[in-house]
């Protein structure tokens, strides 16, 4: 039966984390070699489209997959599972409806977006190429939220990894191929693609934004192959509700009560999501535009920021696309690592806590949301200070190939790190808050969030003192203003009261003693000179963070800051639990 089959949110964060790791694992396979491949100009052109393609799929459809987990949570929590059917069949229209008009408007705008908006003609065909994705991604995440609110993470785990084998293989030979292709025409004729062209920095220039478009044609090409997956997976193995149980479940409710309910939870969680990406789309609006202007202002202040670190046969028009190729390609890529492992605690504690609410079960909803909350600061708040303090061996380890645009780089991400513990907690905070049934609360603080770092990035991107720097800047006032609102509304609704010690204090001085042995583990290894020449210092850097990990997990234990409740949710919990108790490790 369903419900003898479900699991509690940890073990499915577990599996979600997994894939995770696994996903981003193989997206460092893809991101890192493009950016070497392509260069800070080529992913300048990638992630202008991306920003659109994150903002059309937060309006058409991001809320949509949330609300759908909610709604079959609390469906299945009463033993509705004709509703909870009905509930899919419903979602699957809409999605696919949102999903096509979405892949329209995307392919429609292109044109104005790369030319008006982003002052970034030359990403027009990455961004036309990516315009598909929304279908897919449509189609894929109706399946998704509905397994997610049955606690089935499998089918997400795996189709996430599928996407990214994909990604890798067909994008990353596509931008390989068409550069090949391109110096070869262009040697032989003249001509690359149809675009007559005058000498080897305009070739290169034209070649880059093609290879661009072919990364991105390996994104669309692994959306459509997830979602046929997950679509597959439904048709052939079903979501697990057995005929006895659908025969004694009751009716469902009218079509239009379900729709409506769905609307009703997808718009503001949509609006939430949506805001959330209108604080990276803010960054690729203005950063091009506001270097520009800083340039204008005064290149001299600029440009002496990074002496040498600029290729000298870069036009001064160009330079703007530079900075936020390398800041984009580069700081945002790492960054972006942290808060997607927390992604998982969010999908996975909805379910759980729609379910606490809906039973009126106030003991199961404190020891989970202590318990995300905790984790969350266990994963996110060491690793973000591993990029405040090791940013600089981690972007030349990752980015040999280009080392001058790693270093500028490095200062942006610093900031970065600081941002990423508020952006992984902004995450479940913002889920919990809808699973309690304050949806609009995350739309709002966002909104605000928004607003500020909106106000930021105008002053401080185009003084030519900051530049750069000023984006993440933005970031972490943004994202500080979304937890801290959130977590104040989130205690005051439940009237939970959390204990300070285990979720934050303990974890916080666990990260300090972790980056502490990483930085010292590395400062010894690179006096030996054999270790540090190897691979951009990659070795090093990878022996100091086991040995911090192992210091870590260690500390962590001696100061008893996982609590048992943590460890018996994980799979094979009991076992590991009487190990740890056995040796005194917990008491």
């Amino acid at each position: 039966m369903v419900n003898q089959k479900k699991q509690n949110f940890l073990f499915g964060s577990v599996i979600l984390i997994a894939s995770t790791l696994i996903v981003k694992i193989i997206g460092c396979f893809f991101k890192i070699p493009l950016q070497n491949l392509i260069g800070s100009v080529g992913m300048g052109y990638f992630s202008t489209s991306y920003a659109l393609f994150n903002l059309v799929y937060a309006l058409s459809v991001a809320g949509l997959p949330m609300a759908v987990a909610k709604m079959v949570a609390s469906s299945s929590a009463r033993h509705e599972y004709k509703n909870t059917r009905k509930i899919l069949r419903i979602s699957n229209i809409s999605f696919l409806i949102t999903g096509l008009l979405g892949s329209v408007l995307m392919a429609v705008f292109s044109r104005y977006y790369v030319d008006n908006f982003t002052s970034n003609p030359d990403a027009y065909w990455c961004t036309i190429m990516m315009a598909p994705s929304i279908l897919f991604c449509c189609i894929s995440s109706a399946y998704r939220g509905y397994y997610e609110g049955l606690q089935n993470m499998y089918p997400t785990a795996i189709s996430q990894v599928i996407e990214a084998v994909i990604k890798l293989c067909v994008g990353y030979f596509a931008a390989w191929y068409i550069i090949k292709l391109g110096w070869e025409q262009y040697y032989q004729t003249g001509y690359i693609f149809g675009e007559i062209i005058l000498n080897p920095n305009d070739a290169e220039n034209t070649i880059l934004k093609f290879a661009s478009a072919a990364g991105i044609f390996g994104v669309t090409v692994s959306t459509f192959l997830g979602a046929l997956y997950i679509w597959l997976i439904y048709i052939i193995k079903g979501d697990g509700i057995s005929k006895s149980e659908l025969e004694i479940s009751k009716d469902a409710e009218p079509t239009i009560a379900i729709f409506r309910q769905l609307i009703k939870i997808a718009i503001p969680i949509c609006l939430a999501a949506a805001v959330m990406n209108i604080a990276s789309f803010i960054d690729t609006k203005t950063m091009v535009k506001r270097l520009a202007l800083a340039l204008n202002k005064d290149s001299k202040i600029l440009i002496s920021q990074y002496k040498n670190l600029i290729p000298s046969n870069l036009k001064l028009s160009q330079i703007p696309n530079f900075l936020y190729g390398a800041y984009s390609g580069m700081s945002v890529n790492i960054f972006n690592l942290i808060p997607s492992l927390t992604t998982a605690f969010s999908i996975s504690i909805l379910p759980v806590v729609t379910a606490a609410v809906t039973k009126k079960d106030n003991t199961a909803l404190k020891q989970n949301m202590e318990c995300v909350l905790r984790i969350t600061n266990l994963i996110c708040v060491p690793a973000s200070l591993a990029l405040v303090v090791l940013s600089k061996p981690i972007l030349i380890a990752l980015y040999g190939a280009r080392a001058n645009e790693a270093t500028i780089a490095v200062f942006s991400l610093r900031l970065l790190g600081i941002a990423a513990i508020f952006v992984s907690l902004a995450m479940p905070i913002n889920s919990m808050l809808q699973a309690v049934g304050k949806i609009n609360t995350p739309a709002k603080l966002m909104i605000t969030g928004v607003v500020f770092k909106l106000i930021l990035n105008q002053y401080l991107i185009s003084n030519p003192a900051i530049n750069i720097k000023g984006a993440p800047i933005g970031t972490i006032v943004c994202y500080g203003i979304v937890v801290l609102g959130g977590l104040f509304v989130l205690l005051k609704t439940t009237k939970i009261k959390l204990n300070i010690k285990s979720v934050f204090i303990k974890p916080f001085i666990g990260s300090i003693i972790c980056i502490a042995t990483a930085y010292l583990s590395l400062e010894l290894l690179n006096k030996i000179n054999y270790l540090s020449n190897l691979k951009n210092g990659l070795v090093t850097l990878l022996i100091s963070i086991i040995i911090a990990v192992i210091i870590y997990m260690i500390s962590l234990l001696l100061m008893n800051a996982i609590e048992k409740t943590d460890i018996l949710m994980l799979p094979g919990g009991k076992k590991f639990l009487k190990t740890l108790e056995k040796y005194r490790f917990l008491v």
